[in-house]
């Protein structure tokens, strides 16, 4: 083999190689969340929901969702008409009541939260870590 041979496939693994660094870290990443905060006195309890986008490239959440127990998708639009739009290492936290665990809907009446998540602008569904257990000590407490 001569050396120009060995030299071009050096550098086409070297490409391939820094291509894939680039595009790992390009890539958007979400943490999300759940705590679940007993109220002091005259405060009552609960649950923050923190995400944050551990990734370079900006994600739009369009709205939160949230699963009943018969297994219905209730939605709320997070400021509409745009979202909220999560930059590098940018964080967005809400609390959640008793009271808004059971939203009033257009034609059910009112449901009982069991699970919740966000969705971004392409559609894709953000879970949230240990969401179905807070929300059960939240309904609980």
């Amino acid at each position: 083999m001569s050396l120009t041979v060995i030299s071009i496939a050096a550098l086409a693994v070297y490409a391939v190689g820094a291509t894939f660094v680039v595009l790992s870290q390009d890539r958007p990443g979400i943490r999300a969340q759940s705590t679940f905060q007993i109220g002091s006195e005259g405060e009552e309890p609960t649950v923050v929901i923190s995400i944050v986008n551990m990734g370079q490239r900006p994600i739009v959440l369009r709205l939160w969702r949230g699963d009943d127990l018969m297994g219905n998708t209730v939605g709320t639009y997070l400021q509409p008409p745009d979202g909220i739009t999560l930059t590098e290492r940018k964080r967005y936290e809400m609390r959640l009541r008793k009271a808004d665990l059971l939203p009033m809907t257009a034609g059910n009446g009112r449901v009982l939260f069991r699970d919740a998540f966000f969705e971004d602008t392409r559609g894709r569904r953000l879970d949230i870590q240990g969401i179905r257990g807070n929300l059960q000590r939240l309904w609980n407490s």
